[in-house]
């Protein structure tokens, strides 16, 4: 009768030893962000602070995420790097020394940036910090004050995905000059 209560002793012991070295280790994190190679990103977008006035356009992003569940540990977040282009079209932009009259522009925004994606859930809250360089083109302006200006600047962006489905997003972005609303594919 002993010999045969060996085998479940043996494995009782297995079992509560196991059990203990789990307890000595972290918390598993949760992982609510599926796994991707790039998010493709297609969105609409709103000139809202540049000195063209109010504008809309089309614009797309593509981020390769770098790290994974750093620098914090205990969060479910992810780091990449993004680039993007966004079109914008002005329609009341009034430079000095035209005579008041407004014009026509094109602005093209080409922004990198380094997303920081916390996830909570299906939703993940992020922010970018951003250059972005500036083109802008004029229609109907013969004046020399529309010459075409092309500009750097450090901008960001605050903004949240939500998951619709496994591998699509809800992306909304603000910041400086840039609203902007799109989908995600993850």
């Amino acid at each position: 009768m002993r010999r045969a209560a060996l085998p479940f002793l043996g494995l009782a012991i297995a079992l509560t030893t196991s059990r203990l070295a789990r307890a000595d280790e972290a918390p598993p994190r949760a992982s609510w962000h599926p796994s991707y190679l790039v998010d493709s990103e297609i969105h609409g977008v709103f000139g809202v602070g540049d000195a063209y006035g109010p504008g809309g356009g089309l614009g797309a992003r593509f981020t390769l995420p770098v790290w994974d569940h750093a620098p914090f540990s205990r969060l479910d977040d992810t780091i990449g790097l993004s680039i993007g282009v966004d079109w914008v079209r002005y329609g009341s932009y009034a430079p000095p020394g035209n005579g008041g009259d407004p014009i026509t522009s094109d602005a093209f925004y080409i922004p990198l940036s380094l997303p920081v994606d916390i996830w909570l859930g299906r939703v993940a809250l992020f922010v970018e910090p951003a250059v972005v360089w500036r083109f802008t083109r004029y229609d109907g302006c013969v004046h020399e004050v529309c010459e075409p200006s092309t500009r750097f600047f450090p901008t960001g962006f605050v903004g949240a995905r939500i998951k619709t489905i496994d591998h699509v997003a809800i992306t909304i972005r603000a910041g400086w000059p840039l609203f902007s609303l799109g989908a995600s594919w993850l």
